[in-house]
């Protein structure tokens, strides 16, 4: 109040970003924050290079925190640590950006059209394990998007064309410099009251010199402070110093230095609190207690010892704690990656990486059975292990323990589909199914969901390269098997012929419910897409009745949604949009089906705005199968009178590996879009089209779409006449 200045507040309120917010205070560096932060608003790319440890990504968050006013489109951070291939970097870009999905398009194509037209800083954090991928990969971002700027920490630079490289150095270490003020602030966080005074101070900046001013150095120094005084920790550091230079007193490297403080710290453990660090190493992006216990537990690591261990390496600082959502353990990369090497010298790391999958197994196992009960915590607890899941499958495909990979992609398949994330479920599914003969018990179930999910993508070529093999186990398949893969084949008939479809997706759920799966629910719902494409209740009691008998076994089996459906056939639709107000969803694809409805409904009642509120949220989700719903938002459009949008919304549909509804829907919309523009004779061509392959295929209109389209052909007869008309007719057939 009363301030003269009127230069706007510096907040990272100001604009959009996802910038983690920082429990420590940030200490010096204010000169390296004023010239990195000029050369981000100068420059497209700008790299900090350094030694793990020196202080890269703090320095860069917080210039991207004074830069964030400058960016129209925000600052986005995209952690690069946890990411073991390059083949999702695409995919870990469009998470951080929250990129809307769309299966359309590839990850790296569809983030490249999202940031063309926006004004935004990317900080992409830890590069060096991936520098040649990350390279290319920026390099064709910054060639496509000519308003976004990135700042990147590495070790190393990424050797793109107009790259400039800063690098960090470490803190100023004479007795009133920075690293000394850092020492001070971190020391009182573990020993209260600790203050740098005449008597102490030359020892302090002593330390600091040692430890080269690097910041993570002298955390975790200050991290010793509870149990030693600053006079042990310099001898303590001057004696392992001494062991790895030589004897030399000289500046060393500093990827040397680091090396040295990782060793101190390390020796500093006892041989327990060692042992537990080494198995800690197998975990990528953080842990449960009870995750630590399973996995790093054993003969010389009793059980009972896990929690009390993992406790004195918190406060060792080598482990972080978070308990602000789930309680839930870290290492800093620099320390895992310490620690990996630790485990591979001593000879632990194959015992411990299987003990780490063994216990992912166990644990996916539990995540499809909560998903499958409609549980949804169990989605969370699933994305928060999403790495280790990720190491899991990739260390048991890499060994070749097919069937533990198997086991892992067919327990994690409801997750991914939860998660939309189709294409990693068929990358995991199609990299374990290749380890395994057929006599694998789980080999129909994870063809028929490698099948279903690539099918969803419109991965022909996937499909093309199992079916043989599909068709091959259906033929002599009882149980279970037999049902799983009924289903996936009838949701491929569905690209032919509807009624044959339904036929198969019974079957499949007599197949299941009488092996006593409990997936027979799986065709089930898919019977409802059969009715609703065919638009008609002739199936309606039977649905209704196994519905309910799913539900009295406490299934998750989307009876609203179902019934609801049935509600749209039978052109209830004020209690169809009764039934979208009250429903509270489970998941997304609940949600967007309930909200499809609902659109179709409104529209129905000729409440178009009402529709288009409706369907555009689950269009975001429909897309990614590219099915109906690009029709659906197509038609609405239309009605608006937004032809050119709704034309475009038809043509997506019919890109993307249409299905009959597309063709059928297509087809007939199209015809009225030319009756609107004139054009009669392609009309008619496109609606004799339509009805010849409606019914070859037994997709039928609507009870409200046929009249409209009814009254469309109505006037392009009168405008052609009888005899020409039905010539048409008869050459679109």
């Amino acid at each position: 109040p009363g301030a003269e200045d009127d230069r706007p507040l510096r907040t990272l309120e100001r604009a959009p970003h996802n910038l983690p917010l920082q429990l420590t205070t940030f200490i010096g560096r204010e000169s390296d924050i004023k010239e990195v932060t000029d050369l981000v608003l100068d420059s497209r790319l700008v790299t900090l290079t350094g030694i793990g440890g020196v202080g890269k990504t703090r320095l860069a968050l917080q210039v991207a925190a004074e830069a964030l006013g400058r960016f129209e489109h925000g600052a986005w951070f995209i952690e690069l640590a946890p990411l073991g291939e390059a083949g999702l970097l695409a995919d870990t870009f469009s998470n951080a950006l929250s990129v809307p999905p769309d299966s359309t398009t590839s990850a790296d194509e569809r983030l490249m059209r999202f940031l063309e037209q926006r004004r935004a800083l990317l900080v992409v954090d830890n590069c060096e394990h991936l520098i040649e991928d990350v390279s290319g990969f920026v390099d064709r971002l910054l060639r496509r998007c000519p308003d976004v700027h990135v700042l990147t920490t590495s070790r190393e630079g990424l050797a793109v064309m107009g790259e400039v490289l800063w690098r960090v150095p470490s803190l100023r270490v004479d007795h009133d410099a920075a690293a000394v003020e850092l020492f001070a602030e971190r020391a009182r966080l573990v020993r209260p009251g600790f203050a740098v005074t005449e008597r102490n101070r030359e020892i302090v900046a002593e330390l600091c010199v040692r430890l080269d001013g690097i910041p993570l150095a002298i955390e975790l120094a200050t991290a010793r402070l509870k149990m030693l005084s600053v006079e042990q920790v310099a001898e303590h550091l001057g004696d392992r110093f001494r062991l790895l230079t030589g004897g030399s007193r000289t500046v060393v490297e500093r990827q040397r230095t680091l090396k040295a403080m990782m060793d101190w710290s390390y020796d500093l453990l006892s041989p327990p609190e060692q042992a537990l660090l080494r198995r800690l190493s197998v975990f990528y992006d953080g842990f449960t207690y009870e995750a630590a216990e399973e996995v790093c537990s054993g003969e010389a690591l009793p059980r009972f010892e896990v929690l009390d261990l993992l406790g004195r390496l918190v406060e060792a600082s080598v482990v972080t704690f978070d308990a602000d959502v789930r309680p839930r353990y870290h290492l800093l990369e620099t320390v895992r990656q310490y620690a990996l090497d630790k485990i591979v010298d001593a000879g632990e790391a194959d015992e411990a990486r299987e003990q780490h999958a063994e216990y992912f197994r166990i644990a996916s196992g539990l995540v499809d059975d909560g998903l499958n009960r409609g549980d949804t915590h169990w989605k969370d607890l699933a994305t928060d292990d999403l790495g280790n899941y990720r190491a899991a499958m990739t260390w048991a495909i890499e060994v070749g323990r097919g069937e533990l990979a198997l086991e892992l992609a067919t327990n994690l398949r409801t997750y991914f589909w939860n998660r939309l994330m189709y294409r990693e479920s068929v990358k995991w599914l199609v990299g374990a199914l290749a380890l395994v003969g057929d006599e694998d018990a789980l080999v129909p179930q994870g063809l028929a969901f490698a099948l279903v999910d690539a099918s969803n993508v419109g991965d022909a070529e996937t499909i093309t390269a199992l079916r043989p093999r599909a068709e091959r186990l259906l033929a002599r398949s009882t149980g279970a098997g037999k049902g799983m893969l009924s289903n996936a084949f009838a949701l491929l008939m569905m690209s032919q012929d509807v009624r044959a479809a339904d036929r198969l997706f019974g079957d499949a759920h007599r197949a299941l419910r009488e092996a006593g799966s409990e997936r027979w629910i799986l065709p089930l719902q898919n019977r409802m897409y059969t009715a609703w494409i065919m638009s008609e209740s002739e199936t309606k009691g039977e649905i209704l009745e196994l519905l309910s008998v799913a539900e009295s076994e406490n299934r998750y089996v989307w009876g609203p949604v179902i019934r609801t459906c049935f509600q749209l056939i039978e052109g209830e639709y004020q209690a169809v949009l009764d039934s979208v107000e009250a429903f509270d969803a489970a998941d997304v694809h609940e949600e967007a089906m309930m909200l499809w409805f609902g659109a179709q409904a409104a529209r129905a009642l000729g409440r178009l705005d009402e529709a288009l509120e409706l369907i555009t949220p689950a269009h975001k989700v429909f897309q990614i199968a590219g099915r109906g719903p690009f029709v659906e938002l197509g038609v609405i459009l239309l009605a608006l009178g937004r032809t050119d949008e709704a034309i475009a919304e038809f043509q997506a549909g019919l890109d993307f590996e249409p299905s009959v509804v597309d063709r059928v829907y297509g087809a007939h919309f199209f015809a009225s879009v030319a009756e609107m523009r004139g054009d009669f004779e392609a009309s008619a061509i496109l609606s004799g089209f339509a009805r010849r392959f409606g019914e070859a295929s037994s997709v039928r209109l609507s009870r409200f779409d046929g009249p409209v389209l009814a009254e469309s052909q109505e006037r392009v007869e009168s405008a052609l006449g009888a005899d020409r008309y039905s010539a048409l007719l008869r050459r679109g057939a």
